[in-house]
C-alpha cells in the first residue's frame, strides 16, 4: 500500500515550485472533473465597497498572488485562496485583501479581492499584470495598505528562489524565479528591487509580517535584506509543496489547504501580538505543506525568525570573511580551502536551480545550512590545521562562528528541520563548490549582484568567494 500511495502521489503531486508547465499537462488534467477555475469564479462578487472596509481593524492580512504559473501549481494556490474566502475574515475583524494574477494564456484579468466569509468581492480589474514588475508590486502595495489597519502582514504566493533572480529586467538567470514569478513575462521581482519598492511605500517603517508560499526564501541574505523593512519572516529552507485537484488526489486526501491556524487565532484573540500572529503563521504554512511532505517523506525545513535579530550575526560573519581572506594568503591556503570544501560537503544543501550543469546532485546544489556548515568548518579546521598560525586562525574562527549561532537561535522562534542529524538551523546561505563550471557561472553572472545585496556589502562574504573560487 505504502508503494502505491507514493505512485499515485508521483502522479498528482508537484514537490517543487520549478516544475516545468510541460510536466503538468495530460493526465493530470484528464483525471480533473471539478474545475477549480468555476469554483473559484462562483465565490467573485460584484459587491459595493463597504463602510466596515474603510474602518480600521488590528490586522490587514495583504496577499500578492503570483499565479502566472504553472496550470497545476495555479490550481492549487487558488484552492488554497478559497480555503482563505471559506473561513472569512474572521468575522469582520480583520482586512483580507489580494491581488491575484492568474495564468496569462486564460486571458484573465488580474484582480483585486476584499475577502468575506465564501466571498472573493472584486475590487478591481485590471489587465494581465506581470507581477514581477516592481511597479506592479509598489501598487498593490499602497493599494492594500489604504486599508486601515494596526498591524500588517505581506503573504506573498508563488514561485521563489531565494536571492537569485530570475529572467526579465534587472534579473540575472533565464527561467529562475527570485520571487513574483511571472511566466508570461519570465520576469521576477529581485531582492534589490523589492528593496527599493518597500523603501519608497514604507518610507521608513516597518510591516509586521513577511510570510511566503515559496521555495527557497529562509536564508540570511533576504532575511538581512527584509529585516530593514519587516519585524518577523516566515519562509521554507526547502521548496513548498502544491498539489493540483483531481480525483485521485481527492480519494487519497493529498490536497494541500491553507490551514487556518492563523486566522483560528486572529478570531478569538484579535488583539493578538506580532509575535504570536507570526507563530500562528509559521503554523499554517508548515501544516499546509506537512500534508503532503510527510506521505512524501520529503525533508520540509522552514522557520520563523524575528528579524530584529538578524542583523547580530553580521559581525561574527564578516568576522569569518576576513579570516578565512587572510588565510588564503598564508601558508595555510590549501588548508582552508580543504576545510571550507568538507564542511560544505558535510553540510544539508537546498535549490537545484542550476540543474542543468551540477555534476552531482544535490551535493552541488547552491545553498547551505548557515549554522551547520560552521559548526562543521570549525571541526574541519582544527583537523586540517595544524601548525600555530592554523590554531590561531582556528580559534578566531570558531569564536566569529559561535556568535553567528548564538544570533541564528536567538532569531529563530520557531522551526521545521527534520534533519537534526545534520545539525540543521533552518537558514541558509550561498556557496556553489569550487567547480569549473560552477565558478565560471559565478563570476560571469551572478558575484555582480552577489555583491550589491545587503549581506555581502555588510560581511564581505563575497570577496572571500572570490578568493575561494580562484578569481582574480
Amino acid at each position: 500500500m505504502k508503494k502505491v500511495l507514493i505512485a499515485i502521489f508521483m502522479l498528482t503531486v508537484v514537490l517543487n515550485f520549478e516544475v516545468s508547465a510541460q510536466a503538468q499537462k495530460g493526465i493530470l488534467d484528464d483525471l480533473n472533473p471539478w474545475s477549480v477555475d468555476n469554483k473559484f469564479a462562483k465565490l467573485e462578487k460584484e459587491s459595493p465597497v463597504a463602510a466596515s472596509e474603510k474602518t480600521e481593524k488590528n490586522w490587514a492580512i495583504m496577499v500578492y498572488g503570483c499565479l502566472d504559473i504553472e496550470k497545476q501549481l495555479e490550481s492549487a494556490l487558488l484552492t488554497e485562496i478559497m480555503d482563505i474566502a471559506a473561513y472569512g475574515n474572521c468575522g469582520g475583524q480583520v482586512h483580507i485583501i489580494a491581488q491575484i494574477d492568474f495564468m496569462s494564456e486564460k486571458k484573465k484579468e488580474s484582480r483585486r479581492y476584499y475577502i468575506t466569509k465564501d466571498s472573493l468581492n472584486v475590487r478591481a480589474k485590471m489587465a494581465n499584470l506581470n507581477t514581477g514588475d516592481p511597479s506592479n508590486f509598489k501598487n498593490f502595495l499602497e493599494w492594500a495598505m489604504s486599508y486601515p489597519a494596526k498591524h500588517r502582514m505581506l503573504y506573498i504566493n508563488g514561485h521563489g528562489t531565494g536571492w537569485i533572480s530570475g529572467s526579465g529586467p534587472g534579473s540575472i538567470l533565464p527561467d529562475q524565479k527570485s520571487f513574483g514569478y511571472d511566466l508570461n513575462s519570465k520576469d521576477c521581482i529581485t531582492l534589490l528591487e523589492s528593496t527599493s519598492v518597500l523603501e519608497q511605500v514604507l518610507n521608513g517603517g516597518k510591516l509586521d509580517i513577511l510570510a511566503f508560499r515559496s521555495c527557497l526564501m529562509d536564508q540570511a541574505e533576504t532575511s538581512l535584506q527584509f529585516s530593514r523593512f519587516f519585524n518577523y519572516m516566515v519562509a521554507s529552507e526547502t521548496s513548498q509543496v502544491g498539489v493540483a485537484q483531481g480525483i485521485i488526489s481527492s480519494l487519497f486526501g493529498l490536497q494541500t489547504h491553507f490551514d487556518p491556524a492563523v486566522l483560528d487565532l486572529l478570531s478569538s484573540a484579535p488583539a493578538s501580538s506580532p509575535l504570536n500572529v507570526a507563530k500562528a503563521m509559521y503554523d499554517s504554512v508548515r501544516k499546509t505543506n506537512q500534508k503532503v511532505t510527510e506521505i512524501a517523506k520529503f525533508d520540509f525545513q522552514m522557520s520563523c525568525l524575528d528579524l530584529n535579530e538578524i542583523p547580530k550575526l553580521v559581525p561574527g560573519m564578516k568576522k569569518i570573511s576576513e579570516l578565512l581572506t587572510a588565510g588564503l594568503d598564508s601558508a595555510n591556503k590549501s588548508g582552508v580551502i580543504a576545510a571550507v570544501t568538507s564542511a560544505r560537503t558535510m553540510s544539508p544543501k537546498f535549490g537545484g536551480i542550476f540543474e542543468g550543469i551540477y555534476e552531482t546532485k544535490p551535493d552541488d546544489y547552491e545553498y547551505v545550512d548557515l549554522g551547520s556548515f560552521l559548526t562543521n568548518l570549525t571541526k574541519t579546521m582544527e583537523v586540517l590545521l595544524q601548525n600555530d598560525e592554523g590554531r590561531q586562525l582556528t580559534a578566531q574562527v570558531k569564536e566569529a562562528a559561535a556568535s553567528v549561532i548564538e544570533a541564528l537561535n536567538t532569531a529563530t522562534i520557531a522551526k521545521a528541520n527534520p534533519c537534526t542529524d545534520k545539525g540543521s538551523y533552518a537558514v541558509d546561505f550561498f556557496l556553489l563548490p569550487p567547480k569549473e563550471k560552477m565558478v565560471k557561472l559565478y563570476s560571469k553572472l551572478l558575484e555582480p549582484k552577489y555583491q550589491q545585496i545587503d549581506f555581502c556589502q555588510a560581511t564581505g562574504w563575497d570577496i572571500f568567494l572570490h578568493k575561494y573560487y580562484g578569481l582574480n
